[in-house]
């Protein structure tokens, strides 16, 4: 009924309906691209340093002392502080150990720290990873029509 008021005819909505589409399409895809961007610069960094790091920062994260982690994940005080400066690379064995005694997984140490915003696009994601092709035109819509009344 309110769409028969909005639009003198069929024809005018479903024009409308096709633009919108069309433009969540370019935006979805210049996000993605964005995002693609940011994360592949990970093969251009020193990815040994970015574990060591990112150890660190889960030690840190979990309020440990280096001797706390050390005896969690079976190794001595030196062998956390060589870890966390770079001069030793923890072999596939070790990163298993850490890992496993933190519940995450390996790939989670290669993951770079994210701005508040790539995490909004990664959330963004997650939600819209199910949704049938009709669905993702009504949120492209959606998004359109919340990006004119800027």
């Amino acid at each position: 009924m309110y769409i028969g008021i909005i639009f003198k005819n069929f024809s005018d909505f479903s024009e409308i309906v096709t633009k919108i589409y069309n433009q969540l399409a370019n935006i979805m895809l210049n996000c993605w691209l964005n995002y693609l961007a940011k994360y592949y610069k990970l093969l251009y960094m020193n990815y040994q340093k970015l574990i060591t790091s990112n150890i660190k920062n889960l030690r840190l994260k979990n309020g440990l002392t280096q001797e706390q982690f050390a005896e969690k994940i079976g190794i001595t005080i030196n062998g956390v502080s060589n870890i966390e400066r770079n001069r030793y690379q923890p072999t596939a064995k070790m990163i298993d150990k850490i890992c496993s005694a933190f519940n995450i997984t390996p790939a989670e140490l290669l993951v770079t720290n994210t701005s508040a915003c790539e995490d909004l696009v990664i959330s963004i994601n997650t939600l819209i990873s199910n949704c049938s092709v009709k669905q993702l035109k009504q949120i492209r819509d959606i998004i359109l029509i919340l990006l004119r009344k800027k």
